[in-house]
């Protein structure tokens, strides 16, 4: 269970930060947002992991720049800080999602899986009926078909990488996909 009303808040923009970036959220980002002390955000971040709502980096030393717009002659050198990078744990992440309207919006296995938790990188089976929707949207992906020749690039939109097998094994990643 949760500790409290701002434990779970805090859990939320944890949550709300991976599915906008897929990564971690610092306690400085957090603390930011929601005008809360950063030591507070700290102990919540180590409470939320020990209860395993995720895991965390401790103590990731950070480099923040202070802009002085009315003086910009003034130096902007940067300032260390010691925080905490949180990730929600696959759990804390399926139950947003599907309390979520991203269930409902017929999202690409990939990116789905990615909401889910997945790794950037890594392999995953994927049906033939799956792989066939990233192949049917040339517009989307790039794809380079070994089995048909190879060396084919078409045009590249998205930011998704399927690089598929003969096997139906994919290695997810970034940029564009790759047919064997």
């Amino acid at each position: 269970m949760i500790p409290d009303a701002q434990a779970e808040q805090i859990l939320s923009a944890t949550v709300s930060g991976w599915f906008r970036t897929f990564c971690g959220t610092s306690a400085l980002d957090v603390a930011r947002d929601f005008a809360l002390d950063h030591g507070l955000v700290l102990t919540t971040f180590e409470e939320l992991a020990d209860a395993g709502y995720g895991t965390m980096n401790m103590d990731v030393k950070l480099y923040q720049f202070k802009f002085d717009l009315d003086n910009p002659g003034v130096d902007v050198g940067p300032h260390p800080v010691t925080t905490h990078i949180f990730f929600p744990s696959t759990e804390a992440l399926k139950r947003a999602y599907f309390l979520s309207d991203l269930a409902k919006q017929g999202l690409p296995e990939f990116t789905e899986r990615m909401h889910l938790g997945a790794h950037q990188i890594g392999l995953a089976y994927f049906s033939e009926e799956v792989l066939s929707r990233y192949l049917d949207h040339p517009e989307m992906y790039e794809i380079n078909d070994s089995l048909a020749g190879g060396g084919k690039y078409r045009a590249c939109r998205a930011h998704h990488m399927i690089a598929i097998s003969t096997f139906g094994m994919a290695s997810a990643g970034s940029d564009r996909a790759t047919l064997p």
